[in-house]
């Protein structure tokens, strides 16, 4: 009689264990890693200008190759994050170098580097989603 209660008070602390681990990582928002996770409203802006080029990089902490873009504005140059190179080239608007475009986004820094997290580009009369209002990303399927 002892082993069983001992037992069923093991089972019962593991299965609140998972549920906590559950939480923990339900908490979390689907898609987004630590990286996009510096995506804060109180970071968000909206910047115009001329994109310099179109390149591939890895950003920190992930393992697939995102699209970039260098954005001159009037003010600053700025590296703008697009989103997943299999994402980015399904998308029916393109992006070219000399395009002159509007970006909303949230500016954060990574490795001491700041980065434009695109949200939204307006290219004329086209808008392109990237992210949702929160920075969750429309390619994690939320």
């Amino acid at each position: 009689m002892y082993r069983m209660n001992w037992s069923r008070t093991i089972h019962a602390a593991a299965l609140g264990g998972l549920v906590a681990v559950g939480a923990a990582a339900s908490a979390q928002q689907p898609g987004m890693g630590k990286y996009q996770q510096l995506y804060t409203q109180g970071s968000v802006e909206t910047v115009v200008g001329a994109v310099q080029s179109v390149y591939l990089d890895t950003p920190p902490g992930v393992r697939t190759q995102a699209v970039y873009l260098s954005v001159k504005t009037d003010a600053e140059s700025l590296r703008v994050q697009l989103g997943p190179e299999s994402f980015v080239q399904k998308l029916s608007t393109k992006i070219d170098k000399g395009d002159r475009i509007e970006v909303t986004g949230a500016k954060i820094t990574v490795g001491g580097n700041t980065i434009l997290l695109a949200a939204r580009i307006k290219k004329g009369a086209e808008t392109i989603v990237f992210r949702n209002s929160s920075g969750v990303p429309v390619w994690s399927g939320q």
